[in-house]
């Protein structure tokens, strides 16, 4: 790998990012929140098979008042089960013969628990695609995976 290929975001900033979002998540921080993204803002929702929500269109959030999602009265906290980063040098190898001559997209994957008190009731499985302006990392686009929900959830 070349030294541009290495010029980017490493993977512990990016793991210190995602654990301070999550805890201005937690603590329900509306001042912080908004500075860990940058405007405007696509979201993917996952998809459904069918229904009113077959084939949803990807949002394009643009006010740091709708960055915030809703949640059910019963969310307590949310907790990091899993990051993982995807701009790595495991993520990709370039072949022997090409070089990268510009930095990787700062990612990330990660799994997130949704706590009602003492008791799980859904995970997500997200991916963050993230950009740094300004000198400063901020969510540019998420893409929820996957959901999996308690038997209360529904």
């Amino acid at each position: 790998m070349t030294a541009v290929a290495n010029r980017g975001t490493e993977p512990d900033e990016l793991r210190d990012f995602y654990e301070r979002y999550i805890a201005a998540f937690n603590a329900r921080d509306t001042a912080a929140f908004p500075g860990f993204f940058h405007l405007p803002v696509t979201i993917l929702p996952l998809p459904a098979d069918d229904g009113p929500q077959a084939g949803r269109p990807p949002v394009l959030v643009t006010e740091p008042a709708q960055l915030w999602p809703t949640l059910p009265a019963k969310w307590t906290r949310s907790t990091i089960d899993e990051i993982r980063v995807l701009a790595d040098a495991a993520a990709f190898q370039p072949r022997s013969e090409l070089t990268e001559r510009r930095p990787r997209r700062p990612a990330i994957q990660a799994a997130v628990t949704r706590w009602a008190g003492d008791e799980p009731y859904e995970q997500v499985h997200v991916l963050y695609l993230l950009t740094r302006e300004d000198g400063h990392l901020g969510i540019k686009a998420m893409v929820p995976l996957a959901v999996a929900e308690g038997p209360s959830s529904g």
